[in-house]
């Protein structure tokens, strides 16, 4: 009788085999159909109750995100008085993908009130999950022209208010 591979093991498997190929820029990760790509008439904008919405959410996550970051993986932000010397600017942030909850990490580093961050489409997921990762200011990026270009125009209205982007710059986004 042959083992059934779970899932991990599957996955594991394929990033094994991807990695002797060196296609490092290839996504493998099954993503099911939980998502949508965002179209013309996606708001990326909030409006008043989107908005307190958001704040009661990030004042969670600024509170509970450092003691979660400290306990887990015992780390600690440093630098962040150099965040000063933009004083009111906006910036563009990059950071590559190391964990689940690296969104966490930039947000310790970044400030959770001002960074905003892209996602691939497969993570605008449906329902609560999405829910909860849009009003903590995940965007995701969209094949719909029209929605691109109300992404780079949120995009630069927030750089405007001197907030930060951050772009997880990997080849399979």
């Amino acid at each position: 009788m042959k083992h059934k591979r779970s899932p991990l093991e599957l996955r594991e498997s394929i990033q094994a085999t991807l990695e002797g190929y060196r296609r490092f820029d290839y996504d493998y990760i099954p993503f099911g159909n939980n998502w949508f790509i965002p179209d013309a008439d996606f708001k990326y904008r909030q409006g008043l109750g989107g908005r307190i919405v958001t704040g009661f959410f990030r004042t969670v996550l600024q509170l509970a995100a450092p003691i979660l970051l400290k306990v887990v993986y015992g780390c600690r932000v440093v630098g962040k008085e150099n965040r000063r010397a933009l004083k009111k600017q906006g910036a563009i942030a990059v950071c590559d993908h190391m964990s689940y909850l690296d969104t966490l990490f930039v947000r310790a580093a970044l400030g959770h009130y001002r960074s905003f961050h892209t996602m691939a489409p497969w993570n605008n997921k449906r329902g609560v999950g999405g829910w909860f990762m849009r009003h903590a200011g995940m965007w995701a990026f969209s094949s719909n022209l029209t929605a691109t270009k109300n992404l780079m125009r949120e995009m630069e209205r927030r750089l405007a208010q001197g907030k930060f982007i951050n772009f997880y710059a990997e080849q399979a986004m």
